[in-house]
This record gives C-alpha cells, sequence and structure tokens, in this order.
C-alpha cells in the first residue's frame, strides 16, 4: 500500500538493512585477498645468496648438515671470537689446551635463502632486514628462546638475522649473525632422536603396516611399536614425538620440516622455494686455520714456529707473551703460559666508558698483534678485512689495498648495482625515504643484507641519526633510488657537513688531492674518493701545512683506514693528524736555512751528490695564469754536469739566442712558488668516484715531500722515476706520473739545437739571453720554448726533458723556476 506510512518505513528500514549487509559483504570480500595478495607478492620475492662465516673446530666443518645454527658475517664472526673466545681473564681456565669449544678453523659457507612469504609479510612484524626473519639463538642445536620456538611453530622454519651493536667492539658497519632453522630445534644435537629423512622414510613404513590392520584392535596391538589403536582404527606412531610441531593456526600440521632444501646441503644446485621445508640451500666449505691468520704459527717457539695454539701456549720464547690481566685486581700479572689474547677488565665490557678511554691504548691489552685495538673501531674493520681476504689466498692482506669489500659475493664488488636484488618492496616502506629528508635509505653494501642508512645534515634533522649508519656514497645513484624518490635536502653546502657529497652540489668538488683546500672540507672530499693514494697526498699536504712532515713508513696502510664506502662518524682532519702524530707518522720539521734546497725562492742553492744516469722526465707545461703576472709563465732549464773525477766543476745554464736581433734578458722568473700544470683524465687511478678532466695543478714542494710507496707503481700506472734533491745532501726518492709519452733525447736535441747554438758565452756568464722572438713566444706560450704547439685556449702541452746527473758536486745560486 503505498500510501501507508508505516508501510514506507518498513520499506525503508528493509532497504537501509539490505544495503548495509550489501556494504559488509563487499568489505569482507575485500579484505579477504589481502593476506593472500601480499602473500603473493612475497612468493615472487628472488632467491638470495649470501657469503656466512663460523668460527668452528676444523675437524667439524662438513661433517654435519647445517641446521640449528648460529653462523655471521666476516665482521660478525671475528667480534664473535675476540669478545667471547679468547680474552685470556674471561675463559678462566688455565689448564685448558684448546681454545674454547676447540675452535681452531673459521668456515664460509655460500648460502641461497628464500624466506616463507609469511614471514616476510609487514603486517606479521616479524620480517627483520627486508628479507630476513628474527634471529634464533642457538645453543647445542637447541632455540634457547622459548619466544623463538613458539615464532617457528606458527610459521616454520626461516633464516634469520640480527644486525650486531656491541660497545665491547665498536665497528665502522653494520655487521651481521644470522639464524638457520632446521629439523627438530627444540632438541639437543646428541639427542635428535633421527633426521628428517630418517622420519619421513620411517614414517612412511609405519603407515603401510598400519593401514592394512584398518580396524582390528587386536592385530594393531601386536605392532605397537610401529602403529597405536586411536578413535577405532589402527594408525602410525610418531617416529619422532619430541620434535617441535606446526600449531593448528599455522595452516600446517605435523613436525615442522626444518629450512634445509631436501638434497640442499652442499649443493647450490638446489633453489629455495620458500615452501615448509625449503628455505636454505648451501655450497661446501672453505676455510681457514685461525693460528694462521692471527700469526700464531709465525711466532718462536724455541728456534723452530710454533705449530699451533697449544704449542704456542706452552713454548712460546716472547716473555712478553707469559702476561694476563687479573680479574680481580684489573693488574697486568705474570703468567705460567703464553696468551694470545687479553684485555683489562675495565674495558672488557665497554670500550666507551670513560674509565677505559682514559687508559693508554699501549696498556689496555696484551697478547698478539692481530688482536690489539679491540676498542678501535678501524682496526676491528682491518682484522675483518684480513679475514676475508684469507679465503681469497691472502693470509695477512695484501701490501697495498685497495678496496674495502669483505663479502664480495653479495656487496657489489664484481657486481653492477642493477644486478643486485632490490630492497624496496613496498612504497611507503621500510626502504622509502621521506621527502627531501635523510632516510630511511636502504643499501646491500654490508654484507648483501639490506640495512637502513641515512644522509647526515639534511634540513630536516632524522630521528635515527644516533643509532643509523650513514649511507654509502652512492646510495642516490643506485636503481632503487635514482630518479623516484625526491632528494635529501640540505642544511649547507659544504663538503664537511657531507649531504652534498651525496646529492653532488657540493661548493668544492674537486677530485685532486693536490688542490683539495686543507680543512675539513678538503679531508670530507678525500674521504669520499675511495682511494688510498690520494688520501695519503691529501694527509701529507695537510701535515706540511701544520709545520709537519709525512714519515713514508705505513702511510699508505694509515691511509687507507681513513676511507670507506660511507663517512664515518667523528672522523674530522683535526682528529686524523693528532692520530698521526700519535702513531709516529708525522715530525716537525725545521725552518729551512741559505744552504737548504727550496722550490719556494727564486734563489735556490743547490748541492746534488748522484751516480752518473740518464732520465726522462715528462713535464707538462700549461698556461694557466692562476692569479700570477704574464711575464712568470717561462721555463728556464738548468744542467749540472760533473766532469774529471772528483776534480772540475761546471755550470751550463741553458739559454736561446735569436738570429735576426741582438741578444736580450729573457723574462724575469716570479718569486713566488712555480706549479704546472698537468693534464690527467683520472688522477691516481681509474677508481676515483668521479673523473676529474682536464688540469690539475701540482704543487712541486709537495710533489717532492709526497711519499708513494713503491708498490704502488704498478697500480697507477707510474713508469718514471727520479733522484730527488735531499735537504741533508743525501738521495731518496719521489715519483711522478706521465700524463704523455716522454719525448726522448734525439727529439729535444733537434728542438734546441738550431736556436740555442753559440751560446756558450752567454751561458758561462750566468745570464740567459733570448731572441725578441722566443722571448715572445715565452711570454704568450711557453711551451713554444721547446716547439711544442700549444691550443689557442692555453691549455697544456707536453714537454719531455732530458737530464743527466754525473757524479760529483754543482753548486749555483743562478734564478730558476721550475
Amino acid at each position: 500500500r503505498k500510501s501507508d506510512p508505516d508501510n514506507s518505513f518498513v520499506s525503508l528500514l528493509m532497504g537501509a538493512s539490505m544495503l548495509v549487509l550489501l556494504l559488509a559483504f563487499v568489505a569482507a570480500a575485500a579484505l579477504l585477498p589481502v593476506t593472500t595478495a601480499a602473500a603473493k607478492a612475497e612468493d615472487a620475492r628472488p632467491v638470495l645468496e649470501f657469503d656466512f662465516y663460523r668460527a668452528m673446530p676444523a675437524a667439524g666443518i662438513g661433517k654435519w648438515k647445517l641446521q640449528n645454527f648460529n653462523l655471521a658475517s666476516a665482521a660478525g664472526c671475528i667480534k664473535y671470537v675476540q669478545t667471547e673466545v679468547i680474552a685470556e681473564h674471561i675463559i678462566g681456565d688455565a689448564e685448558r689446551t684448546s681454545r674454547k669449544y676447540g675452535i681452531d678453523a673459521v668456515a664460509k659457507i655460500h648460502f641461497k635463502v628464500k624466506n616463507p612469504s609469511s614471514v616476510l609479510m609487514t603486517q606479521n612484524h616479524l620480517v627483520n632486514q627486508v628479507d630476513f626473519g628474527p634471529f634464533v639463538t642457538y645453543d647445542y642445536g637447541v632455540a634457547t628462546n622459548p619466544q623463538s620456538q613458539t615464532f617457528i611453530k606458527e610459521y616454520g622454519s626461516y633464516v634469520g638475522v640480527q644486525q650486531q651493536q656491541d660497545p665491547r667492539w665498536p665497528y665502522t658497519e653494520p655487521s651481521f649473525w644470522y639464524s638457520i632453522t632446521g629439523w627438530c630445534p627444540n632438541v639437543r644435537y646428541d639427542e635428535v632422536p633421527m633426521t628428517r629423512e630418517e622420519y619421513n622414510s620411517t614414517l612412511v613404513a609405519r603407515q603401510e603396516v598400519c593401514s592394512q590392520l584398518v580396524a582390528n584392535r587386536t592385530a594393531c596391538d601386536l605392532h605397537l611399536e610401529e602403529c597405536s589403536f586411536e578413535e577405532g582404527a589402527c594408525v602410525a606412531r610418531d617416529p619422532a614425538p619430541q620434535c617441535l610441531n606446526y600449531t593448528e593456526t599455522s595452516g600446517y600440521s605435523g613436525h615442522v620440516l626444518g629450512g634445509l632444501c631436501l638434497g640442499g646441503d652442499e649443493n647450490l644446485e638446489v633453489d629455495p622455494t620458500g615452501e615448509p621445508g625449503c628455505t636454505y640451500s648451501y655450497g661446501k666449505a672453505e676455510q681457514v686455520n685461525l693460528d694462521s691468520l692471527v700469526g700464531i704459527t709465525e711466532q718462536d717457539c724455541g728456534g723452530r714456529n710454533c705449530s699451533d695454539w697449544l704449542d704456542f701456549r706452552h713454548n712460546c720464547s716472547n716473555p712478553d707473551y707469559r702476561k694476563r690481566f687479573n680479574a680481580v685486581t684489573n693488574r697486568l700479572e705474570d703468567y705460567k703460559y703464553c696468551v694470545e689474547y687479553d684485555i683489562t677488565p675495565v674495558c672488557e665490557a665497554d670500550c666507551t666508558k670513560p674509565e677505559c678511554q682514559a687508559i693508554p691504548d699501549d696498556q689496555k691489552e696484551l697478547g698478539l698483534p692481530f688482536w690489539r685495538g679491540k676498542c678501535t673501531a678501524p682496526l676491528n674493520r682491518m682484522r675483518a678485512e684480513e679475514l676475508g681476504q684469507a679465503f681469497d689466498g691472502d693470509s695477512h692482506g695484501s701490501e697495498e689495498k685497495d678496496s674495502h669489500e669483505i663479502d664480495i659475493t653479495t656487496s657489489g664488488h664484481g657486481h653492477v648495482q642493477e644486478d643486485l636484488p632490490t630492497c624496496v618492496y613496498e612504497s611507503p616502506g621500510v626502504c622509502t625515504p621521506g621527502p627531501g629528508q635523510g632516510g630511511n635509505y636502504c643499501t646491500r653494501r654490508w654484507s648483501g643484507v639490506c640495512n637502513n642508512c641515512f644522509v647526515p645534515n639534511t634540513m630536516v634533522p632524522w630521528a635515527a641519526a644516533d643509532t643509523m649508519p650513514y649511507c654509502p656514497y652512492d646510495i642516490l645513484s643506485i636503481p632503487d633510488y635514482k630518479d623516484k624518490f625526491e632528494m635529501p635536502r640540505c642544511t649547507s653546502d659544504s663538503p664537511r657537513d657531507l649531504c652534498c657529497l651525496y646529492t653532488g652540489d657540493c661548493s668544492a668538488m674537486t677530485t685532486d688531492p693536490w688542490t683539495a683546500p686543507l680543512d675539513e672540507d678538503g679531508f670530507a672530499l678525500a674521504a669520499s674518493w675511495g682511494n688510498s693514494t690520494a688520501m695519503a697526498i691529501f694527509l701529507s699536504r695537510a701535515a706540511a701545512s701544520d709545520g709537519m712532515s709525512a714519515a713514508p713508513t705505513n702511510l699508505m696502510h694509515f691511509a687507507y683506514m681513513q676511507w670507506g664506502w660511507s663517512p664515518r662518524k667523528g672522523a674530522g682532519l683535526k682528529e686524523v693528524i693528532a692520530l698521526m702524530q700519535d702513531q709516529d707518522l708525522v715530525v716537525w720539521t725545521t725552518t729551512a736555512t741559505s744552504t737548504s734546497t727550496t722550490l719556494t725562492t727564486s734563489t735556490v742553492t743547490t748541492t746534488v751528490t748522484s751516480t752518473t744516469t740518464n732520465e726522462t722526465m715528462a713535464v707538462a707545461i700549461g698556461g694557466k695564469e692562476d692569479g700570477m703576472s704574464p711575464t712568470l709563465m717561462r721555463v728556464l732549464l738548468a744542467v749540472g754536469i760533473v766532469l774529471a773525477i772528483g776534480a772540475c766543476t761546471a755550470v751550463v745554464v741553458l739559454t736561446c739566442k735569436g738570429p735576426s736581433r741582438p741578444p736580450q734578458p729573457c723574462p724575469s722568473p716570479s718569486t713566488s712558488r712555480s706549479r704546472a700544470a698537468v693534464q690527467g683524465a683520472a688522477p691516481f687511478g681509474a677508481d676515483l668516484r668521479a673523473g676529474s678532466g682536464g688540469e690539475r695543478e701540482i704543487d712541486l714542494e709537495q710533489a717532492l715531500e709526497a711519499a708513494v710507496a713503491p708498490q704502488e707503481l704498478p697500480r697507477l700506472g707510474l713508469t718514471g722515476r727520479t733522484p730527488r734533491v735531499s735537504v741533508s745532501g743525501g738521495n731518496s726518492e719521489f715519483f711522478v706520473k706521465p700524463s704523455i709519452a716522454a719525448v726522448q733525447k734525439p727529439v729535444l736535441e733537434e728542438e734546441l739545437g738550431s736556436e740555442n747554438s753559440g751560446d756558450s758565452a752567454a751561458s758561462s756568464s750566468g745570464q740567459g739571453q733570448c731572441s725578441p722572438v722566443r722571448a715572445a713566444k715565452m711570454e704568450e706560450n711557453p711551451a713554444a720554448l721547446l716547439g711544442y704547439d700549444t691550443p689557442s685556449d692555453g691549455s697544456v702541452a707536453q714537454a719531455g726533458l732530458e737530464r743527466s746527473v754525473s757524479t760529483g758536486s754543482v753548486s749555483t745560486g743562478s734564478q730558476f723556476s721550475l
């Protein structure tokens, strides 16, 4: 009845009810696929590959399948040994015959990993470092944390990870511990009733027997070991009832099968699927002898090298090793055994305590040099690198290091960044940065694990700045972030504030260690280049500007430790120079006297003693004024020739004379420091992060003082060396990198011969003469002096100078400029 108001109200109410019910069904239909869709997205993730390490007895490597185990990154492994295994006053058992747990080796195993989709879904709050589950602590094969067993029963076996942050062992970068969950993770190794494979085969056999007995209780009771009569049926008994079972809510039944894929032990042909019973596989283990790594086998044991840890402990010849710290008094005391390593109890638990930091470094520790410096982050990094390099056949690292890579299979070394798996699976997410902010970014630079990092000193301060590491310098250029998110907004364009090093808009962006400013900006730039030689040159210049001279011994090694793939928190030029002083890498220099060799003034008194030699130097001469007067740009060649053994000394000054007009003096040199602009596409090797085309200036005084180790030459492509003049009159060496092939002696003579003929009188008088044409050439283009064409834009031209130095002494007061 359309006219009935009550009926109309009832119809309206029913319609509204139906609409609400329909909306409820739509909402339910929309919500139900969420978990399924997320699971499908996680299933599509790639199989990941990592290098895992474990310190263990060599006799146990490869003996058992790897499951219910804890492993580590290279740094995490070294940290475990140094903090848990070797400190003498902590171990306590003086009469032990091996290290704790019998550890005498480190194994490296290559793993393939794909975790269950249920673990990786963010709504389950289990995912860790993007690709892993929570870390599980295993002792003798048992997951000791009850909460861990609860997770395993609900989500199955997974590979877990834990980032290490330990005040006992500071480190420059993130390091990790891993856990791999296998069959029967709630039972000790020696009490597990059978393997997973044995369980499967035993259960199948029992099911075949019991299924034939059906409902016959009497017959079933005759097979009590295999069968049990339950609810009117004869069923197979569980062969391993003590092993962990799935929960009813997990969606699975029976025992947790473990993560090791069937056939996946020592077989990388098997790819994990992420399904129950298959989350990882691994290859054959490599191993390194720990005694060799730490230097025990190089110690003297009574006129011979020590054979192993026990031999060293009883028979080492060095009395300095027969000491330890008293755990009660904290004092150093004599000891009847040789000690691999010990640290004062004051610092053992926390290196950051003021009481620990007040103790001089040489009084904090004792033992083998390999282990010294536990409270110093860069030294811990060096130990981790030596472990990684030992697996490449170099048990003590190379003399010349040019990479801080350790776990090279996964961290990018040898791979282009585009080939590495993404860390960004959702946006917003744990690896997506806020607009213009410093984080959250993620990188696989450290051991291949997706790890959060941030860009420092952005306009919006990053909240986790105290606990999160700085990102690698290249974070904004990797595929995850390039052109996909708003760039960080920096507080300044100063390199010392670091942010602009990421965005590329610093006020100074040189890649030349000779011209980098000698301040915190310059140090920040040098640290970002990723090049030990460039850092050594910069530090040499910085020390010289403070009145110190850098000693060549260990300088390259020290320089190597001052840079990384990301900035080091708290690092700065002032700190580094102070560290160089502490390590005796610099010495104070005195003011040069009038009898010293100098390249900073125009009047030079030089004494050279050398054996006869002919050497070709490649010199680039350019037209860059750099604020100097035009008349400054000229080159005079001074060659001292000493004849008549020990008797006569002659000084020959090369001059030039033009044929068309009376001779006139060449333009006078400047009294300021001379420089040569040297051409190079990428100074100090192609491993600088950014190339530097065009010109770069070389300060000759610093060039002479910079110490470059001889073993550096092949890597840098250096082909020539010249004796340098020593202030003390001795003879040492420095090295010059030629930018183009040197001009040989015949060519040089041909270029100089015609215009220098007949100038012996002028030369002997010390008054160099030039023709007007030659003088004009020198004013406009110094390179033209040697007959070399220089582009009209004044860029660098190459000249080759042949120098002969003979036995004897040469002394000259003539003014000249290099």
